[in-house]
């Protein structure tokens, strides 16, 4: 069985590639940002070069896209590019090379505003294809329209807030937050967030692998915690004193960059989604560590 991970540059593409492979599996990648680090990892820019050529024609029968640009900042014709047209193009190599499952990694962006609440299930109402509210989100709830129609068997995974060593956004802002004791809070912060460890998502992705396509687009398995535990745990770990500000919608608008307004939005209306789905359809799935764990893990990176 030969897989494709691509994206492995990544944080969660460089994981779960290293967690396959560590596995048994004949695990290829592709890499944009850095240097392959072997022989079955191919520098790729999804905007610019050629499946075919980059792949050699090689028959993967299993493709995990992790690529994805993230940064609302970015212009809409970027994430459009990269979120959409790239992903069209790993499904129309995919196609060729008949793959057997096609993984593809989305994010529970695709939900625009409905990101913040309580309960939210995969039936919540997705992002409209041409609001640029939530630029990123509307790119990955496209990008889901292509994967379900391409024809390949499929699973899409829709990510929380993805934390563990490596990361390299969610808990580097938020220390960096704390320390410049620019916490600002809409609410109380008692309100429900969900959350992941990447290692976790290695091992969902691993029995994925064997157990094959689900054919449906589903909540990934998540810690359900409050965002005020989630902030002070940082905290605790990063053993920085902790000032927390109440902000205000107009402050909240104007005055922070993206990774920031997530934080302080969360605080007023939590972003917790049900995971009993997938939970119900992959029984033989575990939690392997706990959230306290993932940050403890990346903390000291972070810090260093």
């Amino acid at each position: 069985m030969k897989i494709l991970v691509t994206g492995t540059s990544g944080f969660l593409g460089n994981a779960i590639r290293h967690h396959l492979i560590n596995k048994g599996y004949d695990t290829y990648g592709t890499t944009r940002s850095r240097p392959p680090e072997d022989d079955k990892e191919f520098h790729f820019d999804i905007t610019k070069d050629s499946c075919r050529k980059t792949f050699n024609n090689i028959k993967f029968d299993i493709i995990i896209h992790c690529i994805g640009l993230t940064d609302e900042s970015a212009p809409y014709w970027l994430l459009e590019q990269i979120n959409v047209f790239g992903t069209k193009k790993i499904l129309k190599y995919a196609k060729t090379i008949n793959c057997k499952h096609f993984i593809f990694l989305s994010s529970v962006s695709v939900y625009g505003i409905n990101v913040m609440g309580q309960n939210r299930t995969e039936n919540s109402v997705k992002v409209s294809p041409h609001s640029y509210i939530n630029k990123y989100g509307m790119t990955k709830a496209q990008a889901e329209l292509e994967v379900m129609k391409a024809g390949i068997p499929y699973t899409v995974l829709r990510l929380p807030l993805m934390i563990g060593k490596g990361d390299k956004m969610v808990t580097p802002e938020l220390v960096d937050l704390i320390k410049d004791n620019k916490v600002y809070y809409l609410g109380s912060g008692n309100k429900l967030i969900s959350i992941m460890p990447v290692e976790n998502l290695c091992v969902l992705i691993s029995i994925l692998v064997e157990k094959g396509a689900l054919n449906q687009s589903l909540h990934a398995p998540s810690f359900h915690i409050s965002l005020d535990s989630f902030v002070k745990e940082h905290s605790l770990l990063a053993k920085l004193p902790l000032q927390i500000r109440q902000g205000s919608v107009q402050f909240f608008l104007i005055n922070l960059p993206n990774i920031r307004k997530i934080i302080l939005f969360y605080s007023w209306r939590g972003s917790h989604f049900i995971d009993s789905k997938i939970r119900n359809l992959i029984p033989e799935y575990h939690d392997v560590t706990s959230w306290k764990n993932a940050l403890q893990e990346n903390i000291g990176q972070v810090m260093a």
